[in-house]
């Protein structure tokens, strides 16, 4: 019994100098070599269609830096999502539910500089919302193509 104790004392002296349990295995040596995906993925499109389609996503998906109104914030759900529809009915369609823990924003628009965004506050607030301000978001460019925010 003392034999298996003190050989059992030398491991852990002799293997305490390595900080990993795994001391022999070296990560800088160890490559996974790149998964090889199949150049048809189904039947009825192959990587040249499927690669197309990724860059319409891409391009559909373009933000750059610019203003947006916020015109509600709230810690519960239910009653962001119920500001959702009355906002709407009251601003159009430009309204931007962003959850940041633990607050539901609500926000109007995509300004591509904060003198059209004051513009849009100022008949944003005609309209009721008082408590109207304008922060710093990232928006669409493809709703600046369409260019009207819908007041």
């Amino acid at each position: 019994m003392i034999r298996l104790a003190s050989i059992f004392f030398l491991i852990n002296v002799y293997y305490s100098q390595y900080p990993d349990s795994l001391f022999w295995f070296d990560m800088n040596t160890v490559r996974e070599p790149l998964p090889e995906f199949p150049l048809i993925l189904n039947k009825v499109m192959d990587s040249k269609q499927l690669k197309l389609l990724d860059s319409l996503r891409r391009g559909s998906k373009l933000s750059e830096d610019g203003f947006r109104i916020q015109v509600f914030e709230t810690v519960s759900s239910a009653d962001a999502h119920d500001k959702v529809s009355q906002l709407k009915e009251l601003l159009g369609d430009k309204i931007y539910l962003d959850f940041e823990a633990p607050l539901y924003k609500l926000r109007f628009g995509n300004f591509p500089t904060r003198k059209a965004a004051e513009k849009h506050q100022k008949i944003i607030i005609k309209r009721g919302i008082t408590e109207a301000w304008i922060v710093r978001a990232r928006i669409d460019i493809d709703a600046l193509l369409d260019s009207n925010t819908g007041l």
